[in-house]
């Protein structure tokens, strides 16, 4: 049984989504669906710069039993920031948290990296994961991407012309990446690890989100799928070693550390989407897992 700590970045929504019109209740509608399919347990990683004006639907969000947890304030990149700004970008974000009690009860202080950039070298990722602890902050990492983001502009260009059977392969398209994309990294597990651990998904608070998560979770929860939080996640060994390793960049192996069959099929992934192949250019890419 494949056991899932979910997270969601970007709370209340992506700065990335169009007008007002696809930005209301997005957070609202996801956890409203989260309920529905059972799926107890959710981290929400807050930027507090798009959170502003929005805090009641932050506490909706932890009068379900979810967690929120830190995203910087401005969503800059570690890679991108000078350390002290990043640092007092956190700081921003730690204060909206902490005046809407997020870790009273002694919930977890977590939080990620925006874009899970931990910094340009291994001096750098130390300064700023000890700047992070310091403040009372366990890092959360994570080892799935779903890639909404490769489909959240086009889901939101086809809803602001009215073209609904576009949308709907769009979303179709990103549900099926979704998916695919669990058990593409659940191989990869036991091929560099030897061993299956706690998977870590992240997926945005976008539009396209939206309107797949009650399908996404639904199909999940039929398998052979059980939910935990993230604390026990964290604490695989997996996790604890990559935590305390400066020099990669990722849990999820890279391509060198792949099978050459594994690394062909990436390789072919990556020009199936750079090229527009299989209608790419329009829905988004098939495989971008690979």
């Amino acid at each position: 049984m494949l056991k899932i700590a979910l997270t969601c970045d970007d709370a209340p929504w992506s700065a990335s989504l169009g007008g007002n019109a696809f930005r209301e209740g997005v957070m609202d509608g996801i956890r409203q669906q989260l309920l529905r399919c059972g799926v107890g347990r959710c981290v929400a990683f807050v930027n507090s710069e798009v959170a502003m004006g929005q805090e009641p639907q932050l506490e909706r969000w932890l009068e379900a039993g979810f967690e929120l947890g830190n995203h910087t304030h401005d969503h800059r990149t570690a890679s991108e920031s000078r350390p002290e700004h990043f640092l007092d970008s956190v700081e921003r974000c730690d204060r909206m948290l902490q005046s809407l009690g997020a870790f009273d009860d002694g919930r977890t202080r977590w939080f990620r990296f925006p874009k899970l950039d931990r910094g340009p070298d291994a001096q750098t990722r130390r300064l700023l994961k000890r700047g992070c602890e310091d403040l009372g902050y366990r890092i959360a990492h994570a080892s799935t991407d779903f890639f909404d983001h490769h489909f959240e502009a086009r889901y939101v260009s086809a809803l602001e012309v009215g073209d609904e059977v576009l949308a709907t392969h769009i979303a179709r398209r990103y549900r099926r990446v979704a998916t695919e994309s669990l058990s593409a990294t659940r191989i990869a597990m036991r091929a560099v690890h030897g061993v299956e651990f706690i998977s870590v998904p992240y997926f945005h608070f976008g539009a396209v989100s939206l309107r797949t998560t009650g399908a996404i979770f639904d199909q999940l929860t039929k398998t052979d799928v059980a939910w935990c939080d993230l604390e026990e996640a964290m604490g695989h060994p997996v996790f604890t070693a990559f935590d305390a390793n400066f020099d990669v960049g990722g849990v999820v192996p890279r391509p060198a550390h792949m099978s050459l069959p594994v690394r062909v099929g990436r390789r072919v992934g990556r020009l199936s989407h750079q090229l527009g192949w299989f209608r790419q250019a329009r829905l988004g890419p098939r495989f971008p897992y690979l």
